[in-house]
Protein backbone atom coordinates (compact mmCIF):
# COMPACT_ATOMS: atom_id res chain seq x y z
CA UNK A 1 0.00 0.00 0.00
CA UNK A 2 1.16 3.30 -1.20
CA UNK A 3 2.06 5.22 2.27
CA UNK A 4 2.75 8.96 2.63
CA UNK A 5 5.93 10.34 4.71
CA UNK A 6 4.83 12.77 7.71
CA UNK A 7 6.65 15.83 7.69
CA UNK A 8 6.63 18.46 9.51
CA UNK A 9 3.91 21.45 8.42
CA UNK A 10 5.68 23.53 5.38
CA UNK A 11 5.85 27.17 5.96
CA UNK A 12 3.38 29.38 4.26
CA UNK A 13 4.03 30.30 0.36
CA UNK A 14 3.86 34.01 -0.61
CA UNK A 15 0.07 34.00 -0.73
CA UNK A 16 -0.60 32.73 2.88
CA UNK A 17 -0.92 29.57 1.80
CA UNK A 18 0.33 26.49 3.43
CA UNK A 19 -0.01 23.22 1.29
CA UNK A 20 1.89 20.30 1.52
CA UNK A 21 2.31 17.64 -1.14
CA UNK A 22 0.71 14.34 -0.61
CA UNK A 23 0.60 11.16 -3.12
CA UNK A 24 0.49 12.06 -7.07
CA UNK A 25 -2.34 13.74 -8.78
CA UNK A 26 -4.43 11.99 -11.78
CA UNK A 27 -2.26 12.87 -14.34
CA UNK A 28 0.57 11.71 -12.44
CA UNK A 29 2.37 14.75 -11.34
CA UNK A 30 2.64 15.23 -7.43
CA UNK A 31 -0.78 16.86 -5.51
CA UNK A 32 -0.02 20.12 -3.98
CA UNK A 33 -3.26 20.66 -1.37
CA UNK A 34 -3.49 23.38 1.04
CA UNK A 35 -4.32 22.69 4.42
CA UNK A 36 -4.74 26.39 5.99
CA UNK A 37 -3.41 30.06 5.77
CA UNK A 38 -2.16 32.28 7.84
CA UNK A 39 -5.40 32.42 10.10
CA UNK A 40 -5.10 28.44 10.42
CA UNK A 41 -3.73 27.25 13.83
CA UNK A 42 -1.04 24.95 13.71
CA UNK A 43 -2.93 21.81 15.37
CA UNK A 44 -5.93 22.50 12.63
CA UNK A 45 -3.80 22.24 9.70
CA UNK A 46 -1.99 18.87 11.17
CA UNK A 47 -4.94 17.70 11.81
CA UNK A 48 -6.46 18.09 8.46
CA UNK A 49 -3.46 17.04 6.83
CA UNK A 50 -3.37 13.92 8.84
CA UNK A 51 -7.06 13.28 7.53
CA UNK A 52 -5.79 13.90 4.33
CA UNK A 53 -2.84 11.34 4.07
CA UNK A 54 -5.24 8.96 5.44
CA UNK A 55 -7.67 9.03 2.95
CA UNK A 56 -5.01 8.65 0.47
CA UNK A 57 -3.45 5.92 1.75
CA UNK A 58 -7.24 4.07 2.07
CA UNK A 59 -8.48 5.08 -1.59
CA UNK A 60 -4.95 4.08 -3.57
CA UNK A 61 -5.26 0.89 -1.16
CA UNK A 62 -8.76 0.11 -2.27
CA UNK A 63 -7.28 1.01 -6.33
CA UNK A 64 -4.30 -0.49 -6.13
CA UNK A 65 -3.09 2.56 -8.26
CA UNK A 66 -0.55 5.18 -6.81
CA UNK A 67 -2.74 8.10 -8.04
CA UNK A 68 -5.87 9.89 -6.47
CA UNK A 69 -8.92 9.28 -8.22
CA UNK A 70 -10.37 12.62 -9.46
CA UNK A 71 -13.36 12.50 -6.79
CA UNK A 72 -11.28 11.73 -3.61
CA UNK A 73 -8.93 14.88 -4.82
CA UNK A 74 -11.65 16.88 -4.73
CA UNK A 75 -12.43 15.30 -1.27
CA UNK A 76 -9.24 16.23 -0.08
CA UNK A 77 -9.29 19.62 -1.28
CA UNK A 78 -12.16 20.15 0.70
CA UNK A 79 -10.83 18.85 3.65
CA UNK A 80 -7.68 20.76 3.01
CA UNK A 81 -9.98 24.04 3.13
CA UNK A 82 -12.24 23.12 6.33
CA UNK A 83 -14.82 22.55 4.30
CA UNK A 84 -17.64 20.23 5.26
CA UNK A 85 -18.09 17.28 2.52
CA UNK A 86 -22.01 17.30 1.40
CA UNK A 87 -24.22 14.78 -0.31
CA UNK A 88 -24.54 17.54 -3.24
CA UNK A 89 -21.20 17.42 -4.27
CA UNK A 90 -20.80 13.41 -4.08
CA UNK A 91 -23.71 13.03 -5.92
CA UNK A 92 -22.31 15.42 -8.55
CA UNK A 93 -19.22 12.68 -8.88
CA UNK A 94 -20.74 9.76 -8.80
CA UNK A 95 -24.42 10.18 -9.69
CA UNK A 96 -27.68 9.23 -7.39
CA UNK A 97 -26.93 5.43 -7.90
CA UNK A 98 -23.24 5.60 -6.27
CA UNK A 99 -23.38 8.36 -3.74
CA UNK A 100 -24.65 5.82 -0.89
CA UNK A 101 -21.57 4.01 -1.40
CA UNK A 102 -19.51 6.61 -0.93
CA UNK A 103 -21.07 8.18 2.00
CA UNK A 104 -20.97 5.31 3.00
CA UNK A 105 -17.22 4.43 2.49
CA UNK A 106 -16.04 7.95 3.51
CA UNK A 107 -18.01 7.86 6.87
CA UNK A 108 -16.39 4.39 7.54
CA UNK A 109 -13.35 6.33 7.04
CA UNK A 110 -14.50 8.61 10.31
CA UNK A 111 -14.78 11.43 7.64
CA UNK A 112 -18.01 13.27 7.86
CA UNK A 113 -20.68 13.75 5.37
CA UNK A 114 -23.68 16.34 5.30
CA UNK A 115 -26.31 13.93 4.01
CA UNK A 116 -29.99 14.36 3.37
CA UNK A 117 -33.58 12.75 3.42
CA UNK A 118 -33.24 11.65 0.26
CA UNK A 119 -29.89 9.16 0.77
CA UNK A 120 -30.66 8.03 4.36
CA UNK A 121 -33.84 7.27 2.20
CA UNK A 122 -32.05 5.67 -0.83
CA UNK A 123 -29.40 3.97 2.09
CA UNK A 124 -32.92 2.18 3.78
CA UNK A 125 -33.62 0.69 0.64
CA UNK A 126 -30.41 -0.65 -0.36
CA UNK A 127 -29.71 -1.96 3.43
CA UNK A 128 -33.11 -3.76 3.04
CA UNK A 129 -32.45 -5.21 -0.39
CA UNK A 130 -29.33 -6.37 0.41
CA UNK A 131 -30.02 -7.60 3.93
CA UNK A 132 -32.96 -9.60 1.86
CA UNK A 133 -30.84 -10.96 -0.41
CA UNK A 134 -28.20 -12.09 2.07
CA UNK A 135 -31.27 -13.80 4.49
CA UNK A 136 -32.08 -15.56 1.19
CA UNK A 137 -28.75 -16.83 0.47
CA UNK A 138 -28.57 -17.85 3.72
CA UNK A 139 -31.78 -19.70 3.95
CA UNK A 140 -31.56 -21.48 0.90
CA UNK A 141 -27.88 -22.99 2.12
CA UNK A 142 -29.35 -24.20 5.15
CA UNK A 143 -32.28 -25.42 3.19
CA UNK A 144 -29.59 -27.48 1.45
CA UNK A 145 -27.55 -28.42 4.70
CA UNK A 146 -30.64 -29.72 5.96
CA UNK A 147 -31.03 -32.17 3.49
CA UNK A 148 -27.43 -33.96 3.77
CA UNK A 149 -26.87 -33.40 7.36
CA UNK A 150 -30.32 -33.68 8.27
CA UNK A 151 -31.85 -32.41 11.62
CA UNK A 152 -28.48 -31.01 13.42
CA UNK A 153 -28.65 -28.41 11.35
CA UNK A 154 -31.81 -26.77 13.04
CA UNK A 155 -29.61 -26.98 16.28
CA UNK A 156 -27.04 -24.48 15.05
CA UNK A 157 -28.15 -20.93 16.13
CA UNK A 158 -27.77 -18.14 13.75
CA UNK A 159 -27.14 -14.67 14.14
CA UNK A 160 -30.33 -12.07 14.41
CA UNK A 161 -28.57 -9.85 12.11
CA UNK A 162 -27.55 -11.69 8.72
CA UNK A 163 -24.83 -9.41 8.15
CA UNK A 164 -22.94 -10.35 10.33
CA UNK A 165 -22.29 -13.46 9.06
CA UNK A 166 -20.44 -11.69 5.74
CA UNK A 167 -17.95 -9.85 7.98
CA UNK A 168 -14.85 -10.93 6.66
CA UNK A 169 -12.80 -8.52 9.51
CA UNK A 170 -10.67 -10.05 12.90
CA UNK A 171 -11.20 -8.58 16.23
CA UNK A 172 -7.42 -7.22 15.92
CA UNK A 173 -8.16 -5.87 12.62
CA UNK A 174 -11.40 -3.45 14.34
CA UNK A 175 -8.67 -2.56 16.95
CA UNK A 176 -6.50 -1.81 14.52
CA UNK A 177 -9.01 0.63 12.88
CA UNK A 178 -9.83 1.97 16.19
CA UNK A 179 -6.79 2.74 17.21
CA UNK A 180 -6.51 4.57 13.49
CA UNK A 181 -9.91 6.64 14.69
CA UNK A 182 -8.64 7.94 17.65
CA UNK A 183 -5.22 9.08 15.79
CA UNK A 184 -7.40 11.36 13.83
CA UNK A 185 -10.10 12.21 16.07
CA UNK A 186 -8.38 12.44 19.62
CA UNK A 187 -7.58 16.06 20.61
CA UNK A 188 -4.41 17.26 19.95
CA UNK A 189 -1.69 20.15 21.04
CA UNK A 190 -0.33 23.11 18.80
CA UNK A 191 1.76 20.82 17.31
CA UNK A 192 -0.31 18.04 15.99
CA UNK A 193 0.55 15.83 19.00
CA UNK A 194 -1.47 13.55 20.24
CA UNK A 195 -2.48 13.98 24.62
CA UNK A 196 -0.84 11.64 27.20
CA UNK A 197 -4.12 10.17 27.82
CA UNK A 198 -4.65 9.15 24.37
CA UNK A 199 -0.84 7.73 24.36
CA UNK A 200 -1.70 5.30 26.71
CA UNK A 201 -4.93 4.10 25.19
CA UNK A 202 -3.43 3.16 22.28
CA UNK A 203 -1.12 1.29 24.25
CA UNK A 204 -3.17 -0.36 26.23
CA UNK A 205 -4.92 -1.37 22.95
CA UNK A 206 -1.44 -2.99 22.41
CA UNK A 207 -1.78 -4.79 25.13
CA UNK A 208 -5.51 -6.31 24.44
CA UNK A 209 -3.76 -7.64 21.25
CA UNK A 210 -0.87 -9.29 22.80
CA UNK A 211 -3.37 -11.31 25.32
CA UNK A 212 -6.22 -11.83 23.21
CA UNK A 213 -6.07 -13.97 20.60
CA UNK A 214 -7.48 -13.03 17.03
CA UNK A 215 -10.20 -14.63 15.44
CA UNK A 216 -12.83 -13.82 13.04
CA UNK A 217 -15.08 -10.50 14.46
CA UNK A 218 -18.32 -12.64 13.28
CA UNK A 219 -17.84 -15.21 15.86
CA UNK A 220 -17.96 -12.71 18.80
CA UNK A 221 -21.17 -13.44 20.26
CA UNK A 222 -21.88 -13.35 24.12
CA UNK A 223 -19.43 -16.46 25.32
CA UNK A 224 -16.26 -15.70 23.17
CA UNK A 225 -16.72 -12.04 24.60
CA UNK A 226 -16.84 -13.61 28.23
CA UNK A 227 -14.04 -15.51 27.29
CA UNK A 228 -12.34 -12.01 26.16
CA UNK A 229 -12.92 -10.03 29.39
CA UNK A 230 -11.88 -13.29 31.45
CA UNK A 231 -8.22 -13.01 30.57
CA UNK A 232 -8.36 -9.37 32.54
CA UNK A 233 -10.84 -10.39 34.79
CA UNK A 234 -8.09 -12.82 36.02
CA UNK A 235 -5.53 -10.30 35.83
CA UNK A 236 -2.85 -11.80 32.74
CA UNK A 237 0.93 -11.37 33.81
CA UNK A 238 2.67 -8.05 32.96
CA UNK A 239 6.49 -7.93 30.94
CA UNK A 240 7.70 -7.56 34.42
CA UNK A 241 6.30 -11.34 35.48
CA UNK A 242 3.87 -9.99 38.02
CA UNK A 243 -0.49 -10.09 37.96
CA UNK A 244 -1.94 -6.82 36.66
CA UNK A 245 -3.37 -4.90 39.00
CA UNK A 246 -7.26 -4.34 39.69
CA UNK A 247 -7.23 -0.80 38.78
CA UNK A 248 -4.91 -1.48 35.48
CA UNK A 249 -7.14 -4.43 34.49
CA UNK A 250 -10.37 -2.91 34.93
CA UNK A 251 -9.54 -0.03 32.98
CA UNK A 252 -8.64 -2.78 30.23
CA UNK A 253 -12.21 -4.00 30.77
CA UNK A 254 -13.31 -0.43 30.14
CA UNK A 255 -11.47 -0.21 27.26
CA UNK A 256 -13.04 -3.31 25.68
CA UNK A 257 -16.35 -2.39 26.10
CA UNK A 258 -15.42 1.27 24.54
CA UNK A 259 -14.32 -0.80 21.63
CA UNK A 260 -17.04 -2.84 20.93
CA UNK A 261 -19.68 0.21 21.10
CA UNK A 262 -17.44 1.52 18.44
CA UNK A 263 -17.50 -1.69 16.45
CA UNK A 264 -21.56 -1.90 16.97
CA UNK A 265 -21.79 1.70 15.90
CA UNK A 266 -19.41 2.36 12.75
CA UNK A 267 -21.38 0.76 9.65
CA UNK A 268 -17.54 -0.37 8.56
CA UNK A 269 -18.37 -3.37 10.26
CA UNK A 270 -21.30 -5.96 10.07
CA UNK A 271 -21.82 -6.43 13.81
CA UNK A 272 -24.43 -6.22 16.51
CA UNK A 273 -24.34 -6.98 20.02
CA UNK A 274 -25.87 -9.70 20.83
CA UNK A 275 -27.97 -10.25 23.83
CA UNK A 276 -26.50 -10.67 27.24
CA UNK A 277 -23.33 -8.74 25.87
CA UNK A 278 -23.26 -6.10 28.54
CA UNK A 279 -24.34 -8.57 31.72
CA UNK A 280 -20.71 -10.22 30.71
CA UNK A 281 -19.19 -10.59 34.48
CA UNK A 282 -16.22 -7.71 34.68
CA UNK A 283 -15.51 -8.64 38.51
CA UNK A 284 -11.63 -8.25 38.87
CA UNK A 285 -10.82 -11.11 41.30
CA UNK A 286 -8.91 -10.43 43.99
CA UNK A 287 -5.35 -12.48 44.85
CA UNK A 288 -3.45 -12.77 48.30
CA UNK A 289 -0.50 -10.43 47.40
CA UNK A 290 -3.10 -7.65 47.23
CA UNK A 291 -3.13 -7.32 51.22
CA UNK A 292 0.61 -7.96 51.90
CA UNK A 293 1.00 -4.70 53.89
CA UNK A 294 1.04 -6.74 57.06
CA UNK A 295 -0.95 -5.68 60.44
CA UNK A 296 -1.76 -2.52 61.90
CA UNK A 297 -2.24 -0.38 58.54
CA UNK A 298 -3.41 2.22 60.30
CA UNK A 299 -0.61 4.88 58.18
CA UNK A 300 -1.54 3.84 54.50
CA UNK A 301 0.21 7.28 53.44
CA UNK A 302 3.62 8.10 54.12
CA UNK A 303 4.63 11.56 53.83
CA UNK A 304 7.61 14.10 55.06
CA UNK A 305 7.19 15.84 58.58
CA UNK A 306 7.58 19.67 58.57
CA UNK A 307 10.77 18.70 60.49
CA UNK A 308 11.75 16.82 57.19
CA UNK A 309 10.52 19.55 55.03
CA UNK A 310 12.86 22.10 56.99
CA UNK A 311 15.88 19.66 55.90
CA UNK A 312 14.60 19.38 52.08
CA UNK A 313 14.34 23.15 51.58
CA UNK A 314 17.78 23.66 52.97
CA UNK A 315 19.42 21.63 50.10
CA UNK A 316 16.72 23.34 47.36
CA UNK A 317 17.52 26.51 45.57
CA UNK A 318 15.33 29.11 45.10
CA UNK A 319 12.74 27.77 42.27
CA UNK A 320 12.87 24.48 43.68
CA UNK A 321 11.98 25.85 47.48
CA UNK A 322 8.91 28.14 45.28
CA UNK A 323 7.92 24.27 43.77
CA UNK A 324 8.02 22.46 46.76
CA UNK A 325 6.01 25.22 48.67
CA UNK A 326 3.93 25.35 46.38
CA UNK A 327 2.98 21.52 46.59
CA UNK A 328 2.99 21.16 50.38
CA UNK A 329 1.11 24.16 50.34
CA UNK A 330 -1.70 23.61 47.64
CA UNK A 331 -1.64 19.84 47.91
CA UNK A 332 0.08 19.87 44.01
CA UNK A 333 2.32 17.23 42.22
CA UNK A 334 4.15 17.23 39.27
CA UNK A 335 1.55 17.57 37.02
CA UNK A 336 0.14 20.53 38.91
CA UNK A 337 3.14 22.68 40.09
CA UNK A 338 4.58 21.66 36.10
CA UNK A 339 1.66 23.13 34.28
CA UNK A 340 0.15 25.61 37.07
CA UNK A 341 -0.16 29.12 34.99
CA UNK A 342 1.73 31.86 36.88
CA UNK A 343 -1.24 34.49 35.83
CA UNK A 344 -3.62 31.96 38.14
CA UNK A 345 -1.23 32.44 40.97
CA UNK A 346 -2.35 36.49 42.63
CA UNK A 347 -0.80 37.74 45.71
CA UNK A 348 -1.61 40.28 48.20
CA UNK A 349 -5.40 40.26 46.74
CA UNK A 350 -8.69 40.39 48.82
CA UNK A 351 -10.88 37.40 48.08
CA UNK A 352 -13.77 38.97 45.62
CA UNK A 353 -16.23 36.39 47.01
CA UNK A 354 -15.73 37.45 50.80
CA UNK A 355 -19.36 37.92 51.32
CA UNK A 356 -20.84 34.40 49.52
CA UNK A 357 -18.27 32.38 50.93
CA UNK A 358 -18.44 33.84 54.27
CA UNK A 359 -14.55 35.04 54.29
CA UNK A 360 -12.98 37.58 55.73
CA UNK A 361 -11.94 40.92 54.21
CA UNK A 362 -7.86 40.94 53.72
CA UNK A 363 -5.42 42.24 51.77
CA UNK A 364 -2.60 40.39 52.50
CA UNK A 365 -4.04 37.30 51.27
CA UNK A 366 -2.70 35.36 48.86
CA UNK A 367 -4.11 32.85 46.25
CA UNK A 368 -3.54 30.07 43.82
CA UNK A 369 -6.97 29.50 41.51
CA UNK A 370 -7.86 27.79 38.44
CA UNK A 371 -8.67 23.91 37.05
CA UNK A 372 -6.57 21.38 37.80
CA UNK A 373 -4.78 20.36 34.66
CA UNK A 374 -5.78 16.36 34.74
CA UNK A 375 -9.39 16.73 35.21
CA UNK A 376 -10.30 20.27 35.26
CA UNK A 377 -11.86 20.34 38.65
CA UNK A 378 -11.76 23.91 39.65
CA UNK A 379 -10.38 25.21 42.96
CA UNK A 380 -8.38 27.64 44.99
CA UNK A 381 -5.85 27.18 47.41
CA UNK A 382 -5.14 29.96 50.24
CA UNK A 383 -0.94 30.81 50.10
CA UNK A 384 0.76 31.04 53.32
CA UNK A 385 2.69 34.41 53.77
CA UNK A 386 6.21 32.60 52.80
CA UNK A 387 5.22 30.61 50.29
CA UNK A 388 3.80 33.74 48.31
CA UNK A 389 6.86 35.87 49.12
CA UNK A 390 8.88 32.73 48.02
CA UNK A 391 7.06 32.41 44.43
CA UNK A 392 7.21 36.17 44.07
CA UNK A 393 10.33 36.23 41.97
CA UNK A 394 9.03 33.31 39.20
CA UNK A 395 5.56 35.02 38.53
CA UNK A 396 7.02 38.39 36.12
CA UNK A 397 8.85 36.34 33.34
CA UNK A 398 7.22 32.96 32.76
CA UNK A 399 4.14 31.03 31.37
CA UNK A 400 4.78 28.46 34.63
CA UNK A 401 6.88 28.07 37.83
CA UNK A 402 9.33 25.29 37.05
CA UNK A 403 11.09 26.36 33.59
CA UNK A 404 15.13 25.73 33.32
CA UNK A 405 17.81 28.60 32.74
CA UNK A 406 17.56 27.87 29.09
CA UNK A 407 13.70 28.45 29.34
CA UNK A 408 12.67 25.13 28.65
CA UNK A 409 9.53 23.69 30.96
CA UNK A 410 10.70 20.67 33.42
CA UNK A 411 6.90 19.23 32.65
CA UNK A 412 7.32 17.95 28.82
CA UNK A 413 3.42 18.06 28.29
CA UNK A 414 3.24 15.12 25.23
CA UNK A 415 6.48 12.77 26.46
CA UNK A 416 5.71 9.39 27.21
CA UNK A 417 7.24 10.58 30.72
CA UNK A 418 6.20 14.14 31.47
CA UNK A 419 7.05 14.19 34.89
CA UNK A 420 10.51 12.91 34.11
CA UNK A 421 12.16 16.26 34.42
CA UNK A 422 10.95 17.19 37.69
CA UNK A 423 11.43 13.43 39.26
CA UNK A 424 15.01 13.54 37.60
CA UNK A 425 16.09 16.36 39.39
CA UNK A 426 14.15 15.46 42.51
CA UNK A 427 16.04 12.36 42.80
CA UNK A 428 19.55 14.64 42.25
CA UNK A 429 17.93 16.79 45.38
CA UNK A 430 17.46 13.59 47.62
CA UNK A 431 20.42 12.29 47.17
CA UNK A 432 22.46 15.09 48.49
CA UNK A 433 20.18 15.27 51.32
CA UNK A 434 20.75 11.67 52.00
CA UNK A 435 24.57 11.73 51.54
CA UNK A 436 24.45 13.94 54.94
CA UNK A 437 21.27 12.21 56.68
CA UNK A 438 21.18 8.19 56.02
CA UNK A 439 18.38 7.65 57.51
CA UNK A 440 15.99 10.64 55.65
CA UNK A 441 13.05 9.19 54.06
CA UNK A 442 13.01 7.91 50.12
CA UNK A 443 9.91 9.08 49.51
CA UNK A 444 9.07 10.27 45.66
CA UNK A 445 7.86 13.93 44.78
CA UNK A 446 4.69 13.49 44.70
CA UNK A 447 4.34 12.66 48.09
CA UNK A 448 4.08 16.55 48.37
CA UNK A 449 0.93 16.55 46.75
CA UNK A 450 0.01 13.89 50.18
CA UNK A 451 1.33 15.98 52.97
CA UNK A 452 -1.63 18.67 53.67
CA UNK A 453 -4.30 16.60 52.54
CA UNK A 454 -3.36 13.76 55.27
CA UNK A 455 -3.26 16.41 57.68
CA UNK A 456 -6.63 18.17 56.48
CA UNK A 457 -8.59 14.49 56.40
CA UNK A 458 -6.95 14.03 60.10
CA UNK A 459 -7.99 16.69 62.01
CA UNK A 460 -11.12 18.20 59.95
CA UNK A 461 -12.59 16.43 57.04
CA UNK A 462 -13.01 14.43 54.16
CA UNK A 463 -14.47 17.10 51.98
CA UNK A 464 -12.08 19.65 53.18
CA UNK A 465 -8.94 17.42 52.37
CA UNK A 466 -10.88 16.51 48.34
CA UNK A 467 -10.93 20.21 48.07
CA UNK A 468 -7.57 20.65 48.39
CA UNK A 469 -7.05 17.83 46.39
CA UNK A 470 -9.52 19.09 43.48
CA UNK A 471 -11.60 16.12 43.90
CA UNK A 472 -14.46 17.34 44.01
CA UNK A 473 -16.16 18.36 40.35
CA UNK A 474 -18.65 21.09 40.78
CA UNK A 475 -20.26 20.53 37.78
CA UNK A 476 -21.62 22.73 35.30
CA UNK A 477 -22.95 25.93 37.49
CA UNK A 478 -21.24 28.92 37.50
CA UNK A 479 -18.67 29.93 39.72
CA UNK A 480 -20.67 31.49 42.34
CA UNK A 481 -23.12 28.97 42.38
CA UNK A 482 -20.11 26.77 43.13
CA UNK A 483 -19.13 28.58 45.79
CA UNK A 484 -22.82 27.84 47.54
CA UNK A 485 -22.55 24.18 47.72
CA UNK A 486 -18.59 24.06 48.41
CA UNK A 487 -17.20 25.13 51.82
CA UNK A 488 -14.04 26.66 50.23
CA UNK A 489 -14.10 28.84 53.64
CA UNK A 490 -13.45 26.05 55.93
CA UNK A 491 -11.16 25.10 53.72
CA UNK A 492 -9.17 28.46 53.97
CA UNK A 493 -9.74 28.76 57.69
CA UNK A 494 -8.11 24.95 57.70
CA UNK A 495 -5.51 25.94 55.87
CA UNK A 496 -4.46 28.98 57.68
CA UNK A 497 -4.15 26.87 61.16
CA UNK A 498 -1.96 24.69 59.68
CA UNK A 499 0.13 27.79 58.99
CA UNK A 500 1.48 27.02 62.69
CA UNK A 501 1.76 23.23 61.84
CA UNK A 502 4.59 23.76 59.12
CA UNK A 503 6.40 26.08 61.02
CA UNK A 504 9.73 24.48 60.68
CA UNK A 505 9.41 24.17 56.95
CA UNK A 506 7.82 27.76 56.72
CA UNK A 507 10.61 29.64 59.01
CA UNK A 508 13.07 28.55 56.08
CA UNK A 509 11.33 30.26 53.33
CA UNK A 510 11.03 34.23 54.13
CA UNK A 511 12.51 37.17 55.85
CA UNK A 512 9.10 36.86 58.00
CA UNK A 513 8.86 36.76 61.44
CA UNK A 514 8.97 33.10 62.49
CA UNK A 515 5.73 31.82 62.92
CA UNK A 516 4.92 30.34 66.34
Amino acid sequence: MPRTHRHKLPQPDRRGRIRSEVGNSPDGTRAKIQVGDRNTSPSEAARRLDCIRSVYERVTNRTGSDRWPLWALRIAQRIGNGCSITEEQIISDHGEAGAAGVVALLQSWSIPVTTGKGYLDGLDIQREQIEGMVANAVQRQVAELREIRGPIVDQIRLPANPMTMTESATFHEAIDAFMDHLRLTADKDEDGNLTNSTETTLNNLLRIKERNLDFPLRLLDTPKWDQVIAVWRNRPKTRKGTRGKPSWCGDIIKLLYRVAGWIDRNPQFHWDKPRGFDDVDRKIIPLPEDNNGGPFQTITTETYTPEELAIILEYCNPLWRAMIGLCVNCGWGQSEVGQWPTANIVLHTPHPHIEKINWRFSETDSWATGPRPKTGCYGEHLLWPEIAATVRPFLDDRLVIPISKHGTPFWKKHSKRPQGGIDNRWLKIRKRIIKDHPDFPKLPFGTFRDTLPNILRQRYSDDVASLCLQHQTPGPDKLLECYANLPFAKFFQATEELREYYAPMLNVLSPHPPVT
